[in-house]
C-alpha cells in the first residue's frame, strides 16, 4: 500500500448535507451509456479511453497544478496575509482537497496521478504552515523578505525545511521540546545532510522529557550530533554533545567539547553554562573533599 497516499488523506472528516433525490432522466441515462461505451471501446491493442468524467478530474489537476506553481500559500487559497483568519483558511483547505477523494485518485494513472499527489501535499504543506502561529511567522518573515517561492519541486522542499527549522529553532528556545521535535524532524526529513538540522533534532529528541525513559531515543540524539559533527562542524553540536556527557557523569569529555564549542563561538551559551557548572561541581568536590579532611 502507498503509505504516501494514505497520509495525504489524514484529515478530519466533514459533515455535509446530502441534497434531494434527483429523478433519472433519458439524458442522464445516455450519458451514463456514453461513458461505459467509452470505457470498453477502443483501438485494438490500446487500453481503453478515459471517460468524460475522468478526462473532467485529469484536467482539473493540471489546472490546478498550472495555478499553484507561482503562487505562496496565501494565494494558492484565495486569500491573503492581511486579511488571514484561520476559518477562513480551513474552509478554503477543505474546498480544495474535498475534489480530490480516494476515489478520484484511483481513476488516475502515470504522471497525472503523480502530478495529483504533489499537489494534494503542497496544499497539505501550505496548510500546515499557516494553522501553526510559529511556523506562519516565520513563512510570514521569508514572504516579506522576498524569498519564498510557488511549487517547484526541490525548491519547495527547501522553503519547507527552512520554515520548519526556524519553527523548530523558536520551540527549543521557549523549551517546547515536543513541538520542537515534530518540527526539526519534518526539517530533517526534507534535509538530511543538513548539518544543523542534525544537531537541532538531536538535542530536540535528548531534551524531549517523553524521550528521557526511551534509550533508543537517546541513542538517536547521540547518533544524529555525531552525524551533524560529521557532516560539518558547529559551536551548536559541540555544546550540545558536552552537556549530554556532563550529565553522564563524564566531566573530563564535556569539558573538552564545551572548550571546542566556545573555540568556534565564544558566544556558544550552553557551552558556558556548561562549563560554569563543571566549575561549580569541582569547586563542591574541593569543600567537600577539605570538609572530610579536616573534620
Amino acid at each position: 500500500p502507498d503509505c504516501t497516499q494514505k497520509a495525504l488523506f489524514n484529515r478530519p472528516l466533514e459533515d455535509f448535507d446530502a441534497g434531494p433525490d434527483e429523478a433519472v432522466g433519458f439524458a442522464d441515462l445516455a450519458d451514463d451509456l456514453s461513458d461505459t461505451i467509452e470505457m470498453v471501446l477502443g483501438e485494438e491493442g490500446m487500453g481503453a479511453p478515459l471517460t468524460r468524467h475522468e478526462t473532467g478530474f485529469e484536467q482539473t489537476v493540471q489546472s490546478d497544478y498550472a495555478f499553484i506553481k507561482e503562487r505562496n500559500y496565501y494565494e494558492i487559497f484565495g486569500i491573503s496575509a492581511s486579511t488571514f483568519s484561520f476559518n477562513g483558511l480551513k474552509e478554503a483547505y477543505f474546498e480544495k482537497t474535498r475534489q480530490y477523494s480516494p476515489e478520484k485518485f484511483m481513476e488516475l494513472s502515470g504522471a497525472t496521478l503523480d502530478i495529483a499527489q504533489e499537489v494534494l501535499s503542497h496544499y497539505a504543506n501550505a496548510y500546515g504552515t499557516l494553522s501553526s502561529v510559529v511556523a506562519k511567522e516565520r513563512y510570514d518573515e521569508m514572504l516579506n523578505a522576498g524569498i519564498t517561492t510557488g511549487l517547484d519541486g526541490k525548491q519547495d522542499d527547501r522553503l519547507q525545511a527552512r520554515v520548519q527549522f526556524q519553527s523548530g529553532s523558536v520551540f527549543l528556545e521557549m523549551r517546547e521540546y515536543q513541538n520542537a521535535e515534530k518540527a526539526l524532524h519534518e526539517a530533517y526529513t526534507l534535509e538530511p545532510d543538513n548539518a544543523m538540522h542534525s544537531a537541532l533534532l538531536g538535542w530536540a529528541i535528548y531534551r524531549n522529557p517523553a524521550n528521557k525513559t526511551s534509550r533508543a531515543s537517546q541513542e538517536k540524539a547521540k547518533m544524529l550530533l555525531g552525524k551533524s559533527l560529521q557532516s560539518g562542524k558547529s559551536a551548536e553540536a559541540f555544546a550540545f554533545r558536552g552537556w549530554i556527557l556532563l550529565e553522564e557523569g563524564r566531566d573530563g569529555l564535556a569539558e573538552g567539547e564545551f572548550q571546542k564549542a566556545l573555540k568556534l563561538n565564544p558566544g556558544e551559551r550552553i557551552a558556558r553554562d556548561g562549563l560554569n557548572m563543571l566549575m561549580e561541581r569541582r569547586e563542591s568536590g574541593k569543600k567537600g573533599l577539605f570538609r572530610r579532611i579536616f573534620s
